[in-house]
């Protein structure tokens, strides 16, 4: 003989399920785990500095090589003001036109700066800049940025956001 509520259990169980489905809201890819963050929106720095050596030549008496130095602001600065740290042996070859001076920037604005150098003998030159400003909301900043001229050819690979990045190089052919 069949079991009568049989029927009943299995519709209400059906029923459990459906709204227990309906309450735990949409599965699939684009829900986040459970214990996991949902996504963030991070900060952005309000100027960025980017320095790097172009045109390098290498020869026996030293190194020469085209400085170039962007400034980009992303939003409004005020009273910017870039230190730079040049080694005892990498000097200008030309006029010094670096910024000097508080500036300012409108959002946007990209400045971009050209010096050719030359370092002496086989030493590695690095070169610092520190730029010191006021943001759109009034906050006092500082902020670094560096490149470093190596008088040999390094191995394989590309600069992203200033760091060497190559790939499967065995430590003995990394330049020291």
């Amino acid at each position: 003989m069949a079991n009568p509520r049989l029927p009943v259990v299995s519709a209400v169980a059906a029923v459990w399920l459906a709204v227990s489905a309906l309450a735990a809201g949409p599965s699939g890819p684009g829900r986040p785990l459970a214990g996991r963050p949902g996504p963030t929106i991070e900060p952005t720095l309000p100027l960025v500095i980017d320095a790097r050596f172009e045109a390098i030549e290498r020869g026996a008496s030293g190194t020469s090589a085209l400085l170039v130095v962007e400034i980009t602001g992303f939003e409004e600065i005020r009273d910017l003001v870039i230190e730079t740290d040049m080694p005892a042996g990498l000097r200008p070859a030309g006029p010094d036109r670096l910024p000097r001076g508080p500036m300012r920037f409108t959002r946007g604005q990209v400045w971009r700066f050209v010096l050719p150098v030359t370092g002496d003998g086989a030493a590695r030159h690095a070169v610092r800049f520190e730029a010191v400003f006021k943001d759109a909301l009034g906050r006092t900043l500082r902020l670094g940025q560096g490149a470093t001229l190596d008088p040999s050819t390094p191995a394989a690979g590309r600069s992203h956001l200033g760091a060497y990045e190559m790939m499967a190089v065995p430590l003995e052919e990394v330049p020291r």
